[in-house]
């Protein structure tokens, strides 16, 4: 026997995984914060791992943000993050913003300072202890019981270009994430932040694959607003068609044809006629009906022996 389990892929509610890349500066741990505001609304909890000091206190109010608690952490090797993540999560918190999870991979204690201070054959006894703890992380993450937004530092270089008076100036380029190559795929949403701006470089699903490659001014609400859906479980419910009860059918003919055969006399026979022909001049009647309607009037009056009604033309 194998021992495997086969189940049916079902889509079900899930808990965001977003990763903000970005130079010093460009506006991440400001956007993380709205960006969990969003999700969890005006009462929900915000835990905030930070590893640089209090600098994300200066948020602390902000429009868009309101309040959230915070754990600042004084060294970073994953097993210290993942401690942190739990101690949210098994207070309440809705939602966790680690700011930044690039020291886990180059700060205090973290991956490369223990690849470093390990002596001895690096690969074998550095990365033999790093690299379990690294995984460890990641599954902390990817099995996180609530919203997870995290940032991460960005490999900057400068280049030089052709200024406008002929001259080469240098431009700060934006290179791959300061974390073990292909963290961001870890994560549901992954964007650049620039200058307050975030363009989507990758989202996992196809329900939201039109924003990869879109760049967002300064977002908050609005853009998590397009991400709701993505996390749901279900559709999105079908738009409610308007209950528009069906017209009463026009009984226009009938009650002409019924008024034709109980007609005694040639005035009220005349009469209907006349009403024919304006039924027929609103719309009401089509000229095919008013002139069956008409042709029963002259049979009627025949029937009956009457006089003959001035027949008009229709």
């Amino acid at each position: 026997m194998s021992g495997f389990t086969i189940k049916k892929a079902e889509k079900k509610k899930r808990k965001l995984r977003l990763a903000l890349v970005g130079a010093s500066k460009s506006g991440k741990t400001l956007t993380m914060l709205k960006f969990a505001r969003a999700l969890v609304g005006q009462t929900g909890k915000i835990g905030v791992i930070t590893t640089e000091g209090d600098n994300c206190q200066i948020y602390a109010g902000a429009e868009g943000v309101g309040d959230f608690d915070m754990i600042v952490l004084e060294e970073f090797n994953p097993g210290t993050y993942i401690d942190a993540m739990n101690a949210f999560v098994k207070a309440g918190y809705d939602v966790i913003g680690i700011d930044s999870l690039s020291h886990a991979w180059i700060g205090k204690g973290g991956c490369l300072e223990i690849v470093d201070s390990s002596g001895g054959n690096k690969f074998q006894s550095g990365w033999g202890k790093a690299t379990p703890l690294h995984n460890e992380l990641i599954g902390a993450i990817n099995h996180c019981s609530v919203h997870l937004i995290a940032t991460m530092r960005q490999k900057v270089e400068y280049v030089l270009e052709d200024g406008a008076n002929g001259k080469k100036t240098p431009k700060k380029v934006g290179m791959a994430a300061v974390q073990r190559e292909g963290m961001e795929y870890e994560f549901d949403i992954t964007g650049t932040m620039d200058s307050a701006e975030l363009t989507i470089d990758g989202i996992r699903g196809t329900e939201l694959e039109s924003l990869v490659g879109k760049t967002f001014k300064k977002p908050g609400a609005e853009f998590i607003a397009k991400i709701v859906a993505f996390l749901d479980d279900t559709k999105a419910p079908e738009p409610k068609k308007p209950d528009i009860k069906p017209a009463a059918k026009d009984d226009t003919y009938s009650k002409a044809h019924s008024a034709i055969m109980t007609a005694r006399t040639a005035e009220g026979l005349q009469k209907i006629a006349d009403a024919l022909m304006v039924r027929v001049q609103e719309g009401k009647l089509t000229q095919d009906d008013g002139s069956t309607l008409l042709a029963l009037c002259e049979s009627q009056q025949v029937a009956l022996g009457l006089p003959q009604t001035q027949e008009a033309p229709i």
